[in-house]
């Protein structure tokens, strides 16, 4: 869409940001890395066990696109956002798969104002 609507040309941004659920079934968080419009991956993720799942899933489909061309895990980013909140569960599971925590977004009742009145918090 983004390549239909000449974003990129008009635009010419330094930096584009896809935001894909971690729907592995669906295999959505592949597109960018199959059309190589992603350099780098950031796993944004909870330490829910299904999280963590998902997480290792598109990483490992990461690793694949990788060694295809320049596409890198980042890193993960920890949102704090769950009622299990044991950020160690998270560092565990990103050096285990070789990356590290460049972030952590804490539990905000902001966030879950903005839920219900659905809008976005940045």
């Amino acid at each position: 869409m983004l390549n239909r609507l000449g974003a990129f040309e008009t635009l010419k941004p330094d930096v584009v940001i896809y935001n894909i659920l971690g729907d592995v079934v669906c295999g959505g968080f592949a597109m960018p890395l199959q059309k190589h419009l992603a350099d780098d991956v950031y796993i944004v993720t909870t330490c829910d066990p299904m999280a963590i799942y998902a997480a290792n899933n598109i990483s490992r489909g990461i690793k694949r696109y990788a060694s295809r061309g320049k596409i890198a895990l980042g890193g993960i980013i920890y949102n704090g956002r769950s009622v299990i909140n044991i950020p160690e569960i998270v560092e565990d599971f990103a050096k285990k798969i070789g990356t590290q925590i460049i972030g952590k977004i804490p539990m905000s009742n902001l966030i879950i104002k903005s839920e219900i009145h659905k809008k976005t918090v940045i």
